[in-house]
């Protein structure tokens, strides 16, 4: 878990900020903290604090609105193994609204309990665009953060006959191709590091617009292959975010559910050729896990009181954990036959 890292001094930065809260007071608070920096006798202990602090302001300033469940934050220099040291940057979305405001610096990350930390649903990177102006984000589980916009610089269509609109027509293509690039390039900045754990990208937007982006080469390679495909929003903004989650829902389901099963299908397999690779029950699957032999636990999603008791042992033992749908085939059989939670062991 994030609060078993500690850091030289009292330099670790836990931010918590509800909905209710103006982007622009959070970020005012925190610039007021930088200020007071000065006051710190370490001068290690002070550089640190300063860089964690304009990490997050640079991040905030990407938000007009502050997400629906709030923001969690960590940010800091953080101890690693052999006293190495490494900075880290934390920007969670909660599975419940974060209650109140909340800014500490102490040695160690204060984090919540943790079924109130994060959604650890599948992550779809989310992008939304017309000729005006585009918008782009993530979805994790249920929670939407968005990660930058762009308005764009493209005249409108020329209304004029003759030469002169086969001229202007021909500068605003150009226009519109600059425009993509830039698109792309801001994109690609934002989720390529996702790249690892994003399951598809999803596109929406008005008309033909969305399409031909699509079908260009403006995004990296590796997010372009993960395009899930194209959808109609009536918004290009934050709005339009959510509105492309509804317009895909159908799409996602179908994934999800297919993904869901090639997992438990595996786990199967595994249980039918080597029993002793595999473990089910709770408690097995503790005892497995403390010492060292799990690889990757299934749960359903309507098992919190699992996840609870299994979630700060996968960070810290370094297994992955996936959550799958109650409601689904696998998830019926991982309830009914095996408790609600099952692993794959390394030995």
């Amino acid at each position: 878990m994030l609060k078993e890292k500690r850091g030289n001094g009292t330099e670790l930065i836990s931010l918590y900020v509800p909905e209710s809260k103006r982007v622009s007071d959070v970020v005012g608070r925190l610039r007021d903290e930088i200020s007071g920096c000065g006051n710190i006798k370490s001068k290690q202990t002070r550089t640190n604090v300063q860089r964690a602090l304009t990490g997050i302001v640079a991040r905030l300033s990407q938000y007009k609105t502050i997400p629906s469940n709030g923001l969690v934050i960590y940010c800091g220099e953080v101890i690693e193994r052999n006293d190495r040291t490494s900075f880290e940057y934390h920007c969670l979305s909660p599975i419940s609204p974060v209650k109140s405001f909340s800014y500490t610096c102490d040695s160690i990350f204060k984090t919540d309990d943790a079924d109130a930390l994060v959604d650890r649903g599948d992550v779809y990177g989310l992008l939304v665009l017309d000729l005006h102006e585009a918008c782009w984000g993530t979805l994790t589980g249920s929670s939407i953060e968005v990660l930058g916009n762009i308005d764009s610089i493209v005249p409108s269509k020329h209304s004029q006959g003759g030469q002169s609109s086969v001229r202007f027509e021909r500068l605003r293509d150009i226009a519109i191709n600059e425009y993509f690039v830039k698109l792309g390039e801001r994109v690609s900045t934002s989720i390529l590091p996702l790249n690892g754990t994003m399951k598809g990208l999803l596109i929406g937007g008005c008309g033909m617009t969305k399409d031909n982006f699509a079908k260009g080469n403006y995004l990296h390679h590796e997010i372009k292959k993960k395009t899930i495909g194209t959808f109609d929003t009536g918004y290009t903004n934050e709005h339009g975010l959510k509105e492309l989650v509804e317009s895909s829902k159908d799409k996602l389901g179908g994934i999800k559910s297919l993904h869901e099963k090639e997992l438990f299908d595996g786990f199967l397999k595994q249980l039918a050729k080597d029993i002793n690779k595999c473990a089910y029950g709770l408690q097995n699957v503790i005892d497995n896990a403390q010492i060292g032999k799990v690889k990757q636990v299934m749960i359903t999603s309507n098992q919190q009181n699992i996840i609870n008791n299994i979630l700060p042992l996968s960070e810290k033992l370094n297994f992955e954990i996936k959550i799958l749908s109650d409601g689904s085939d696998s998830g019926k059989i991982l309830n009914d036959a095996f408790g609600g939670v099952v692993a794959l062991l390394r030995y």
